[in-house]
């Protein structure tokens, strides 16, 4: 999967990427808006809402929004969201990371990075998205790209 951006190296904070040379907190600085899939294009799309800037140097004028693009989409699966959980707990990303595609690393979150996923993308790589709210996304695609909106 190409990127143009990395996560953090970091097991203490699962939901840090970096664009350029900002790291950026998706867990404590945005709020998951949704997601579209286009059939026909193949492509989804990620929203998130910038919801502050506590623990990220990234100044609050650079975006308003972030998004996400998924190209040349091959693979995507939603595990339902835990019934007992409130519903605004699905805006909270507790971990972001990358699994091979022959691999089921579909787990409830615990803390850290979930076992047997990636820091790094490789070729036939997956991204898996946790939520608080118990839903995950895993996604396979040539490319993702962050995009920041005003």
């Amino acid at each position: 999967m190409l990127c143009n951006f990395s996560l953090a190296n970091d097991s203490n904070m699962p939901t840090g990427i970096l664009i350029g040379q900002h790291e950026w907190n998706m867990h404590y600085n945005s709020d998951f808006a949704g997601f579209e899939y286009d059939v026909y294009r193949r492509t989804v799309v990620m929203h998130w809402n910038v919801s502050g800037f506590d623990f990220t140097d990234i100044p609050s004028y650079l975006a308003n929004k972030i998004d996400m693009v998924l190209d040349e989409v091959y693979y995507l699966e939603v595990v339902a969201r835990d019934s007992e959980m409130p519903d605004n707990e699905d805006r909270t990303l507790t971990s972001i990371s990358y699994c091979n595609n022959n691999e089921d690393p579909i787990q409830k979150w615990d803390g850290g990075i979930p076992a047997g996923c990636l820091l790094h993308p490789g070729n036939n790589c997956h991204i898996v998205f946790n939520f608080l709210g118990g839903q995950i996304i895993r996604i396979g695609a040539h490319s993702c790209n962050v995009i920041l909106c005003e």
